[in-house]
């Protein structure tokens, strides 16, 4: 059996291993914005192709895939991109173009699908949510024309 002469060996390692062990300190606090709750809608962005024969363009936004035919929303977008705001889930999108080809015109449609949700960041006193974003880019390739 070991006898120490003093107890304050035995309070240094009880001080040590309470310390080193606490989780506390592995942790960030919140930031002062915090969203505690997950937000049910985020931001839904479009970004499409803009020039002569396309000042604006239609886009279809689906529910889901195309094939399930759930229209949530028909526009068209005169900027570079457009916005909604809609619940989580997944969503696909439509653009019409024209285009010329050899002096036809000819229209082609340019798909893209994903899922919108919001993302959580741990911290010590729990979660917090940021508001999801989903970028779809509907724009047209020029190498393929």
């Amino acid at each position: 059996m070991i006898r120490f002469k003093s107890k304050w060996p035995v309070f240094a390692c009880c001080l040590l291993f309470s310390v080193s062990c606490n989780s506390d300190e592995d942790c960030d606090p919140a930031p002062y914005d915090c969203i505690e709750y997950k937000p049910e809608e985020g931001n839904l962005i479009i970004e499409v192709t803009l020039d002569n024969l396309n000042s604006a363009v239609p886009v279809v936004i689906y529910h889901g895939d195309i094939e399930d035919e759930q229209v949530v929303l028909v526009d068209t977008i005169d900027t570079d991109t457009g916005e909604s705001w809609l619940a989580n889930d997944d969503y696909s999108v439509t653009a019409e173009y024209r285009l010329l080809k050899n002096s036809q015109e000819m229209t082609v449609y340019v798909v893209e699908g994903g899922n919108l949700d919001a993302t959580s960041t741990e911290y010590c006193e729990g979660d917090c949510y940021e508001e999801g974003v989903l970028t779809l880019d509907v724009t047209l390739d020029p190498y393929l024309f």
